[in-house]
Order: C-alpha cells, then sequence, then structure tokens
C-alpha cells in the first residue's frame, strides 16, 4: 500500500513518501523485538489463557476442532478463532511451551501496528505513517495483550481492519470501492469469530457514527451493502450451526456472557461511567500526551476537523460509548477503540521533533530539557536501591525511569545537531529499552501461577502411563494446561466418590491421582490411604494455605467410598 492522499494533500509538514516496504518492516520488525523479548521462560499461563489454550491442545489431542473443550467439556464462552489460532501455531512450532500459545496474540498485536500505519500513510504521508504504526506497537495496551493468550489483541486487530477499510473506502469518495466494501463485512466476521456479538457491534458504533455525523451517502452505501452482508452474515453464522447441532448450549452461554453482562443481570459489574475515560489515558502511555497534543495542533491546522479527523473521531469515541453502557467494565474492553490515538500522536511527534525555534513546540522541547538529566540520575539511584534491597518492582522502575531520562536526553542532543531522525529513532529505541526491563525486571515477580504450574509438570514426569488423572476442587482451570491429557474434573471431592464407587466393583483398583487445593485432604482421606506426593512451592497472592495445589496418590477403599456415597463417616488415615 502506497501513501495516497484522497482528500488532497496532507496540510503536516512530514507528508512527504517513504520507502513503503522498509517502513512495513520496520514496523513489523519492532513490534515483534518488543512482544517477542525473552520468550524462552515468560511467566506461566494464567486461567484467562487456559481458556483458550487449553481447548487448542484438545484439538490437536482429538483431531476434533469443531467445539473447543476443556477436560472434554464444551467451553462455549468465546467463539474459536482464537483457539484455532493457537492450536495452529502449537501445531507449526511443534510445542505446547506458553510462547507458542501467546504467538498468535503478539502476530495480531503486529497486524494492528500495521493496519495503523498503512492508514496514517495514505491520509498524512510515509513519516507519520512510521511514526504510527511505531507508536502503536510500543503503546503500554499493546505490550500487555500481546503478550497473552487471550482474544483481545486479536478483535483490536480485526475491528482495526475492519475500521481502516471502512476509513478509506467512504472518506473523501462519493461511492465506497467494492473491495473496501468486502475488506470491512470480513473483517467484521471475523471480529465476530474472535470474541462473539461485541466484535461487529464495535464496528458498527464506529462506523455508524461516522456516517450519522458525516450526512453522506457515501458511508450508508458501505453500511448497507447487501453483498457484503452477505459475506459478513456467512462468517458469523457458520460455526454457530455446527457447532450447535454437534453439542446443545451455545445460544445459553452467549446469552449470558453478552445481553447480561451488559445489562448488569450477571454479577461482576459495577464500573463508573467514566471508567473507559481515565483507563485509556494509562492504556496508551507513554505516548498519551503527544497524542493530545497531536490532536490540538490538528483541530487548529484544521486536519482534526476535516473528514479524517471526524472518522478517527467516531472511531474512539463510537465504540467507547457503547462499551460504556455495559454494566461490565474491564481495561482490556477498550482496546479496539484506542488505536486511532497512535496516528494522533505520530502527528504530535513528528512535530515536535521537527519543529523550528520560537514556535509552541519549541517552547515545550525547553521547558521538558532540564527534566530529563535529573530524570535519569534519580531512576538509576533508585534502581541501585532496589537492587540492594531486593526490590525487582522498585529496580525496574529506577530503571525506566533512567532509561527514559538517559535515552530522551541523547534523543535531544541529536535533535539540536540538525538530526532530527536520528532523534526520533533514540525515542523509539527509548521506548523499547523501557519495555525490556519491565518486561525483564518486573515481570518474573508477578508470576501467580508458577507454583501451580510447576508443580503440575512435575506430577505430569513421574505419572505411570495410563494413570486414571483427576482434578477435584479446583476454582479455575489453570493447573490443567501442565497437566497431561486426558484428566477428569470433578467440582467437588464427592463427585470423585461417586465415580469411583461406580468403577470399583469388586476388585480393588489401582492409584487414583488428584490434583486440588489442599482443603481436599480430608474428603479424599474418607475414601481410602492417600499420600502427598508433592505440592506447589507457592501459592496465588489473592488466596490462602487452604488453597495451595497438591497432588496426592489415592488408593480407594470400596467400603470406605461406600460409606462416603450413603452418607456414612469412614476412618481416615493419610500419610506423607
Amino acid at each position: 500500500m502506497k501513501p495516497s492522499n484522497p482528500e488532497g494533500p496532507a496540510n503536516a509538514p512530514d507528508a512527504r513518501g517513504l520507502p513503503w516496504g522498509w517502513a512495513t518492516a520496520a514496523v513489523a520488525a519492532y513490534g515483534v523485538s518488543i512482544l517477542l523479548v525473552n520468550p524462552g521462560r515468560p511467566w506461566a499461563l494464567t486461567f484467562h489463557e487456559v481458556n483458550f489454550a487449553g481447548p487448542a491442545r484438545e484439538f490437536l489431542r482429538s483431531g476434533d476442532w469443531l467445539v473447543p473443550r476443556i477436560m472434554g467439556r464444551p467451553l462455549w464462552d468465546k467463539p474459536p478463532l482464537m483457539h484455532w489460532s493457537i492450536a495452529a501455531s502449537m501445531a507449526a512450532f511443534g510445542t505446547e511451551a506458553e510462547w507458542a500459545a501467546r504467538m498468535p496474540a503478539a502476530l495480531s498485536a503486529v497486524a494492528t501496528s500495521l493496519v495503523v500505519a498503512a492508514l496514517a500513510a495514505r491520509w498524512f504521508g510515509g513519516r507519520v505513517g512510521l511514526l504510527a504504526g511505531l507508536v502503536q506497537s510500543s503503546s503500554i495496551y499493546v505490550f500487555m495483550q500481546g503478550r497473552l493468550a487471550e482474544a483481545d489483541m486479536m478483535l483490536c486487530a480485526a475491528v482495526s481492519a475492519a475500521m481502516a477499510s471502512f476509513a478509506v473506502g467512504v472518506v473523501g469518495r462519493d461511492r465506497p470501492a467494492r473491495s473496501w466494501t468486502l475488506l470491512y463485512f470480513g473483517a467484521a466476521g471475523l471480529s465476530f469469530l474472535v470474541k462473539g456479538p461485541i466484535g461487529p457491534a464495535l464496528v458498527a458504533a464506529g462506523g455508524g457514527l461516522f456516517a450519522i455525523v458525516e450526512r453522506r451517502w457515501a458511508p450508508w452505501r458501505l453500511l448497507l451493502d447487501p453483498i457484503g452482508w452477505g459475506v459478513m452474515l456467512a462468517l458469523i453464522l457458520a460455526w454457530p450451526a455446527a457447532a450447535m447441532l454437534r453439542e446443545p448450549g451455545l445460544l445459553d452461554v452467549w446469552w449470558r456472557h453478552n445481553v447480561e453482562r451488559f445489562s448488569g443481570d450477571l454479577a461482576g459489574g459495577g464500573k463508573d461511567p467514566f471508567f473507559y475515560l481515565y483507563t485509556s489515558l494509562w492504556l496508551t502511555l507513554p505516548w498519551t500526551p503527544v497524542a493530545a497534543a497531536g490532536i490540538a495542533s490538528a483541530w487548529r491546522s484544521g486536519e482534526g476537523r476535516g473528514g479524517r479527523g471526524r472518522l478517527l473521531a467516531c472511531w474512539s469515541l463510537g465504540m467507547a460509548l457503547v462499551l460504556s453502557l455495559s454494566a461490565w467494565k474491564h481495561k482490556h474492553y477498550i482496546i479496539p477503540a484506542l488505536p486511532p490515538l497512535s496516528i494522533w500522536a505520530a502527528i504530535g511527534l513528528s512535530r515536535l521533533v521537527s519543529a523550528e525555534q520560537g514556535g509552541r513546540w519549541s517552547r515545550l522541547r525547553s521547558r521538558l530539557r532540564p527534566t530529563l538529566p535529573i530524570l535519569a540520575l534519580a531512576g538509576f539511584s533508585a534502581g541501585l536501591a532496589g537492587m540492594r534491597s531486593g526490590s525487582r518492582l522498585v529496580l525496574a522502575v529506577g530503571a525506566v525511569a533512567g532509561l527514559v531520562g538517559l535515552g530522551l536526553t541523547i534523543a535531544e542532543r541529536w535533535r539540536r545537531a540538525g538530526r532530527p531522525g536520528v532523534a526520533t529513532a533514540g525515542i523509539f529505541a527509548t521506548a523499547w529499552a523501557a519495555f525490556v526491563a519491565v518486561h525483564s525486571l518486573a515481570m518474573p515477580g508477578f508470576d501467580d501461577y508458577r507454583g501451580q504450574s510447576d508443580l503440575a509438570l512435575r506430577l505430569s514426569a513421574s505419572l505411570p502411563a495410563g494413570a486414571d488423572l483427576s482434578v477435584v476442587a479446583i476454582p479455575d482451570p489453570q493447573v490443567t494446561y501442565y497437566l497431561p491429557i486426558p484428566v477428569r474434573r470433578h467440582d467437588d471431592p464427592r463427585s470423585l466418590a461417586d465415580r469411583l464407587a461406580a468403577s470399583t466393583g469388586v476388585e480393588r483398583r489401582g492409584p487414583v491421582y488428584v490434583v486440588g487445593p489442599r482443603l481436599i485432604l480430608g474428603p479424599l482421606g474418607r475414601m481410602g490411604e492417600i499420600r502427598v506426593i508433592d505440592q506447589a512451592a507457592s501459592v496465588h497472592p489473592r488466596k490462602g494455605e487452604r488453597d495451595r495445589m497438591i497432588a496426592v496418590e489415592l488408593r480407594p477403599d470400596p467400603d470406605r467410598l461406600a460409606a462416603v456415597v450413603s452418607g456414612r463417616r469412614p476412618v481416615t488415615t493419610a500419610r506423607r
């Protein structure tokens, strides 16, 4: 895609073209390098991630890719595009390691950056396009969600592709091109396969608000295109129809997770109406102030009041409005509304770096310049203090502050030497170093699931072939990702007793291996002889000692099982 300007020449001072192939490669390489730092030993998958990676493992084991399952049970929470992508990544790389499960999210983040860069280059020139892609790649929300095996970054990529297609198709045109129309509806359909009805709803909110504000026929021609609707509906309806023919229950779950969440009938909401306003301010760091400056500058120059500016505003505001009406609010829900801010930040950064002496931008630089060496000195001093005290968090914060102060000081020197391009490169190198420092120094201290994950890995390595393995009374399926398939799930010890009693018969069966919180020891002891094989080295910070994960060998006793099932209290024996 070569930069062009369908509304006429851009007013930005940097609207000159750059080699677009080189710029695309630079954006992709920068994004990948941030997201794939230290892939060999990341933190363990969270329980949200296992809801996507767990079914992917079962796809590969069973060969049945239609219905997502965990421990054999259907998991209808989300459509399967993210599950399919994770399974494909695992198959391609030949591993179920965490980095393979997270690869689709990282690639989705890079794809979003390329979409943002392409749209910005088309509208504001190649330099702004390159900067927009780099800004997008180095925003906090991308670093946060692009490293998680969850659906939010893929949803952002699909929504961004739809909105960029809509933007190119209608801004400055009397009649949208068929290709952009089909791309819009195709991306909207894919957004449904990522996270359900919220995907097309967000796309419709952004495009619909622009059509209302614009008061032209071109947006409506695209939005109401019958062929496009046919493409989108085919993508939306094909999988649910096939899945419901196989397994019932999908519509009930979707009603609960979409309609009842939105209305507040499902417990768990309660955030205030302005939640997404202040959440967006920190999610788009470190570029939030630059984006605000870019919006103000574009508004003064008239760019922000044209069709391009209105489209970017409707993209963010339309989606934020829909999400704010919902009773359920979480920080990652707003992510698809944030990419336009990367374009505004790119405009602001370009003018900040290249502005001549004496102007508003020059005065802003002059005020910031003396604070940078102080920030570097204070940051590195704090980092040394954190190193001595053993505080990873203080070390990471100090290192980031020191790197930012030092990097921006050097970048400012290059700018004053007449090398704005080198200065800009220095700014993004500083952002890269800060993210690497956070991942390397701070994140290992927040590996909340590592203890129970390592327990599961140790148990998996020692289990005999064909072992009877169950998880009992676990609050979520996180630990099951690190256990071998098949594993049976029992919501409480009584259901385990019922199964064992039904299958024991006359002959005494072999050992049963159980993983669960320590609180199950008493009930297990009433079923037979038990031995604690291993326990997790750490407990999740929000849980107590009774929730520590343990691995138990249970040798069921038919008489005790019969007593448990009948309600009588048998004698308990346990050994370590």
